[in-house]
């Protein structure tokens, strides 16, 4: 519901594909060699990520300044926003002071996401969505439980994120000649209900 959505949100981390049933079994390979088998520790190759990563980021705020005003607008009303938002100019600036420090960072960067890597790909608390033939489910259920089978199955303790919400006065500049002015409020937490 509407009020759920405003006050809280579940975080996931979401791996998609696309295959015919007859190709489900490299498919699961491939996954399972991508969540097992990503090495974290080849210093240029995860440099070039970031910086493609950087480069992709910088583009599309440039591209489309109002959607960063309406991002950050809605960052500062629900939590839900506020996760929602670090996709976005937050992790822009994540990934610019990374690479700014990248070869002193390095180490901890590559360890931090090998401990990240073995909890976000983990079987407990995941859901896996499929759409196809009835008829084609027992074909599905066998390879995806061998890829599950691959993946840990530790308990970790569910992360609680908070948020200051609040009135805020925020400004940013780009090379851009047009210029964008949010303000907002959640009227649902002013009263309106209707």
């Amino acid at each position: 519901n509407n009020e759920k959505w405003a006050d809280g949100f579940n975080a996931l981390m979401r791996v998609e594909s696309k295959s015919f049933v007859r190709k489900l079994p490299e498919t699961c390979q491939l996954i399972s060699e991508i969540i097992n088998g990503s090495l974290f520790t080849d210093k240029k190759r995860l440099k070039d990520l970031l910086q493609s990563s950087y480069a992709a980021a910088e583009m599309g705020m440039l591209q489309s300044s109002v959607n960063v005003m309406i991002g950050r607008l809605a960052s500062h009303l629900t939590p839900a926003s506020a996760y929602d938002s670090t996709g976005g100019l937050p992790k822009y600036q994540f990934v610019k002071a990374l690479l700014k420090n990248y070869d002193e960072k390095f180490e901890e960067l590559s360890n931090k996401l090998k401990e990240t890597a073995k909890i976000i790909f983990n079987r407990k608390n995941m859901v896996v969505g499929i759409t196809l033939k009835e008829e084609e489910y027992p074909q599905f259920a066998e390879e995806c439980s061998k890829l599950l089978n691959t993946l840990p199955n530790e308990d970790y303790p569910v992360q609680q994120y908070k948020w200051e919400m609040g009135v805020y006065q925020e400004a940013l500049s780009s090379a851009s000649q047009v210029q964008y002015v949010g303000k907002g409020a959640n009227l649902k937490k002013l009263g309106y209900n209707e």
